[in-house]
């Protein structure tokens, strides 16, 4: 029998059998402008991440990173190429996970093509700058927005 470590969202580890570990995808989105990264914050630990979610089964990867951008933000942005793919182990509920995220790179929809709308969404957001981005703030994705800066040659 395989074992797995999981990790809840403070950083214990939690041991859990494969057969016992649910699959799914993830999908968030890195979104820079003007040298500054959105980014939500995690409201059980006070840590940051990319906007994003864990997919339902009905769900595709870039519809569900639309979704979310348009309750946080307003507007639905362009998704571009996906830029980073990491495996997570997440303990959440009393239950492992073996998760697959995906990462996109974002930008702003043109004018013309542009729908805005109130954010739904009481998520704590901000935008952070760059230059002052730290690893040990975020809970995860760091190496996603490395990618994403590699993205757009910053």
């Amino acid at each position: 029998m395989t074992h797995i470590v999981c990790y809840d969202l403070f950083g214990n580890a939690h041991t859990a059998t494969e057969e016992n570990t649910l699959f799914r995808p993830a999908s968030y989105g890195i979104f820079i402008e003007n040298n500054h990264i959105l980014l939500v914050q995690q409201a059980k630990t006070g840590l940051w991440h990319p906007p994003g979610a864990i997919l339902d089964e009905s769900q595709s990867p870039t519809q569900i990173v639309r979704t979310h951008f348009r309750r946080l933000m307003g507007m639905v942005p362009v998704v571009g190429p996906l830029v980073y793919v990491e495996d997570q182990y997440l303990y959440q509920d009393e239950q492992a996970w073996s998760l697959s995220v995906l990462y996109y790179a974002l930008s702003r929809p043109t004018t013309a093509s542009s729908t805005v709308a109130e954010p739904t969404s009481n998520l704590t957001r901000a935008w952070i700058d760059l230059d002052e981005l730290q690893r040990e703030k975020l809970q995860f994705g760091y190496e996603a927005i490395r990618a994403g800066q590699l993205h757009l040659k910053l």
